[in-house]
Order: C-alpha cells, then sequence, then structure tokens
C-alpha cells in the first residue's frame, strides 16, 4: 500500500485552495520551528479559519494520533474557546484522498468519554471550501 505523508496532503490542498479561491489568503505555516501552531490558516469568507492536517498510518485511530501532539490540541482547543473556527483534517491511510474534518471541541468531548465515534468521509477538497464558507457550530 502506498502511503502519502502530511507534507504530500498539505501541497495538494494549498494547490487546490489557490486555484479555487482566488481571493483568499490562504498560508502554510507549519513547521519544526512552530510547535502547537495549526498547520494552515485561511482567510477567507469574512473570517480567519485554523486547519491541522493529520495522517493517519493504518490501524491507529483518530485520539491516538491527536494525543501524539497535546500541546498541540491544547493549543487548537484555546483557538476554538476564542471564537475562532479551526478544524483537524484527518486523512485515511492509503494513495487515495479521504479525509474526515473534526473541531477541537468535538475531539475533547468524544475523547474525554474514551470511545470511538464515526465521522463523514470526505473525497474531494471542495470539502474544505464549504466549512470555510459554513458558519461555524463547536
Amino acid at each position: 500500500m502506498i502511503l502519502r505523508d502530511e507534507s504530500y496532503w498539505t501541497r495538494l490542498l494549498m494547490k487546490y485552495l489557490v486555484e479555487k479561491k482566488r481571493e483568499w489568503l490562504c498560508y502554510k505555516i507549519a513547521d519544526h520551528f512552530t510547535s502547537g501552531i495549526p498547520d494552515v490558516t485561511i482567510v477567507g469568507a469574512r473570517k480567519t479559519v485554523w486547519l491541522e492536517l493529520k495522517v493517519l498510518k493504518p490501524g491507529q485511530n483518530v485520539y491516538e494520533r491527536v494525543n501524539k501532539d497535546p500541546l498541540q490540541f491544547h493549543d487548537m482547543c484555546k483557538i476554538e474557546d476564542n471564537g475562532n473556527p479551526c478544524w483537524y483534517i484527518i486523512f485515511m491511510p492509503g494513495p487515495d484522498l479521504k479525509f474526515g474534518a473534526l473541531t477541537p471541541g468535538f475531539l475533547r468531548h468524544s475523547m474525554s468519554r474514551q470511545h470511538a465515534t464515526s465521522f463523514a468521509v470526505y473525497e474531494d477538497f471542495k470539502r474544505v471550501i464549504e466549512l470555510v464558507e459554513a458558519p461555524y457550530y463547536e
């Protein structure tokens, strides 16, 4: 099985957004010096949206992956608690584009109950545009 890493999906997402939404500002701000800060910031649709991209390894679940970066999860929750839209974009293992979009609030409540929760899986980056354009509900 071909596994794609986070940088691969980030490049594809950024390219897609630049082509489809030229009026938006889209920044990839994550590197090894910016621990805790979400990977991508989008300024569009009259708001700023923060995205943290994660790639699951085969057999890994969302909660294991998010818990590997507790500082980042803390920062994502703080961003959301201050009224700013933010999403975890969770890529499934494999060569094809498949991802889920979950808020830190959803993960915070699901993780505290310690049970697996299913979520919708998307196969097109247009879902990211919909997330930015839609009203945000935690």
